[in-house]
């Protein structure tokens, strides 16, 4: 008897499990049919490109402040003028070299970064910190540059970023991407660590930092745009972007370079890479 009420429960059991599965299944098929009858989606076109979600989370508490950077200690806004005129200038030299493209990137950026912060001055709560960390990042980026440049050797992030770009073997949009992995994945914990999240009074300089996502929003159009006209035109076959014509030509920043290589180039990457041994 007791093993008969025994095998009762156990199917009692499955059974109420499967329909708990089917309740489940039910609601998931129940989303897309009520799309298919009228109800509204969401043009995620219209949404910025960085959400800044961050900025809702509280600050992780430190401690200490961990500042110990040697990179524009006084803070003056001219060190953001010297990291863009840097950047430009790496820029021409690299002409129609991919990695050019994240070097446009950082250009454009730091420049957005310097004229918000003379015509707000109030932008950021601390401008001579943001200065200083503005500094202390583009160092891990240049030092990254300058030994793949000498003895070709790069932590591991930008050695595959800059040696994609050295053999072609990505899209603009490529380009761009791997870089900006490189420098925020990899560099930016060590910047944040060098440049110090606690400001003398024990509050967070995390506000300042979640700010710059801002500058990323009103960077990231007319990059993309600079981007097609000058180097590869599906640069704007990036999910969500405006639609732009795809068969624009491109300008005659390098022309010399573009006719050398061909637009294709940017789109049509060489044979894979083998991978490099350490």
């Amino acid at each position: 008897m007791r093993a008969v009420i025994g095998s009762g429960s156990a199917a009692a059991a499955t059974l109420v499990g499967w329909l708990c599965v089917l309740g489940v299944m039910s609601g998931l098929w129940a989303a897309p049919a009520a799309r298919a009858n009228g109800l509204p989606t969401v043009d995620l076109s219209s949404d910025p490109w960085f959400i800044n979600w961050a900025a809702a989370l509280p600050p992780g508490y430190l401690g200490v402040n961990t500042d110990s950077s040697d990179a524009c200690v006084w803070g003056s806004i001219t060190c953001v003028d010297k990291v863009a005129r840097r950047l430009e200038r790496q820029l021409s030299d690299l002409r129609c070299n991919h990695n050019a493209i994240f070097s446009l990137a950082y250009a454009r950026t730091t420049e957005k970064i310097a004229a918000v912060e003379r015509a707000q001055p109030t932008f950021f709560s601390d401008n001579p910190w943001l200065n200083h960390y503005d500094a202390t990042f583009s160092d891990m980026y240049f030092t990254a540059w300058n030994s793949w440049q000498r003895t070709n050797t790069a932590p591991p992030a930008w050695a595959l970023a800059f040696q994609t770009a050295d053999r072609k073997g990505a899209s603009a949009a490529g380009n761009l991407l791997m870089g900006l992995s490189a420098h925020v994945n990899r560099d930016l914990p060590f910047a944040l660590y060098a440049v110090g999240l606690v400001a003398p009074d024990g509050s967070s300089r995390k506000p300042d930092h979640d700010r710059v996502n801002q500058i990323l929003n009103m960077v990231i159009t007319p990059l993309l745009d600079e981007i097609a006209a000058k180097y590869d035109p599906a640069v704007r076959a990036v999910p969500g972007s405006p639609h732009r014509s795809m068969t624009s030509s491109p300008s005659s920043f390098c022309p010399s370079g573009v006719r050398r290589h061909g637009t294709t180039r940017w789109r049509s990457p060489p044979l894979p890479m083998r991978r490099r041994e350490p």
